[in-house]
């Protein structure tokens, strides 16, 4: 979306495509593509740590500079998005997917081999 004379805000998307076609026909004409999107994001903003620490109210123990920027860091980790490039989030939008597909199948060939194993057991 255009911003008056300021900059667009980007967008990302993965696109997924599955192709069928006649198998008794070599026409290209009954070939059909379906198209989908699997993860899409916009952005181009970042939180900065600095923002992210002065809302928490944790008291600090460090007495060097060192000491405080790493337990800065250790408070941070995992609260923010440092880098929302419309790619980055898009990318992690795909790979959170990934990951749930995996964990559905594996959870149901666990279930299915549970199931065999009672089965097997009541025989």
């Amino acid at each position: 979306k255009p911003q008056d004379g300021k900059e667009w805000t980007a967008y990302a998307a993965i696109v997924a495509s599955s192709s069928s076609s006649s198998s008794n026909n070599d026409d290209d004409d009954d070939d059909e593509t379906k198209v989908w999107v699997v993860s899409s994001a916009t952005g181009s903003k970042c939180t900065s740590a600095t923002s992210v620490l002065s809302s928490l109210t944790t008291a600090t123990t460090a007495t060097t500079v060192e000491e405080k920027k790493k337990e800065e860091e250790e408070v941070v980790k995992g609260c923010i998005i440092r880098d929302s490039h419309a790619e980055v989030l898009c990318k992690r939008g795909l790979m959170r997917l990934l990951w749930m597909e995996i964990h559905h199948h594996l959870s149901t060939l666990l279930q299915q081999q549970q199931q065999q194993q009672q089965r097997d057991k009541n025989e």
